[in-house]
């Protein structure tokens, strides 16, 4: 078997799948620099949260920077990194039609838990429980060692096959933390219970988080509305395909009736609200 056959029937069974050296301890520092300056610049610009209503709501205790794919290049190379996103793409498969269905990319952020910040409520981030098929992967870039004290991600393994959402405010015997040197990735089943660690450390904890779903679910940002011209003009055809730019709803039964374009059709024009301020 090879080792994307390896990490499917691990995804399958535990729900996650740990790889190591997927990139240069330099480059993770590198990338590092990257978000706390993207942080900082863009994060006063941010729309106002409500944190009503569930804990995963309030980002206080974190730094997130989001759309990364718009913020510097060097992140265009999350989208589709091999051996990663052949693993992605071949467990989201299953089940589609003749296995080849489209995989888009639903999410790609990069975020901290900030020193001090209390450990996640377990949850799911699929949205549905259980199910015969997989949803959606979780993709973390780990680019700080994840460990205990600063809040490496635990996972209640194989809890992606439960038909429920994991009890609030309760303990599970079975969680277990998913500790790894920077460089390392660890991929997850959308639906497996799992949440980050307190950080019980002074440092920060960096990651790029990238989802990816199956081609008929709605992405988290619309990157249609938000690629920058000079950005979408370095993607790759492949690249064009897992943002979204070939599964595009029609605008009407004159233009397509498709639900997937045969070319992928460009974004419309976009600026970050730092463009052309010091």
């Amino acid at each position: 078997m090879t080792e994307i056959d390896d990490a499917v029937i691990a995804l399958n069974r535990d729900g996650y799948v740990l790889l190591d050296d997927m990139l240069p301890r330099a480059r993770c520092s590198e990338l590092v620099d990257m978000l706390e300056d993207t942080h900082t610049l863009m994060s006063p610009y941010y729309a106002a949260n409500a944190a009503a209503g569930h804990r995963l709501n309030f980002h206080e205790d974190e730094k997130i920077v989001y759309n990364l794919h718009n913020k510097n290049l060097a992140f265009l190379d999350f989208i589709d990194p091999e051996p990663v996103f052949g693993i992605v793409e071949r467990f989201l498969q299953q089940g589609s039609y003749r296995q080849d269905d489209p995989v888009v990319l639903r999410q790609n952020t990069g975020r901290t838990p900030m020193p001090g910040g209390p450990a996640q409520q377990l949850h799911i981030d699929s949205r549905l429980p259980g199910g015969a098929f997989p949803l959606m992967a979780v993709v973390t870039w780990m680019l700080e060692d994840f460990t205990d004290e600063n809040g490496a991600t635990r996972i209640v393994p194989g809890t992606q096959r439960r038909a429920e959402f994991p009890p609030d405010d309760t303990a599970v015997p079975e969680e277990i933390s998913i500790t790894g040197p920077r460089g390392s990735v660890l991929i997850m089943d959308g639906a497996v219970w799992h949440g980050g660690g307190a950080n019980r450390s002074v440092n920060t904890r960096w990651c790029v988080l990238s989802t990816y779903v199956r081609w008929f679910l709605k992405t988290a940002f619309d990157f249609s509305q938000n690629m920058p011209a000079d950005f979408y003009a370095q993607l790759t055809a492949r690249q064009k395909q897992i943002m979204g730019f070939t599964t595009q709803p029609p605008l009407d039964e004159f233009t397509r009736i498709s639900a997937r374009s045969e070319e992928p059709e460009p974004p419309a024009p976009y600026a970050l609200p730092t463009d052309g301020k010091s």
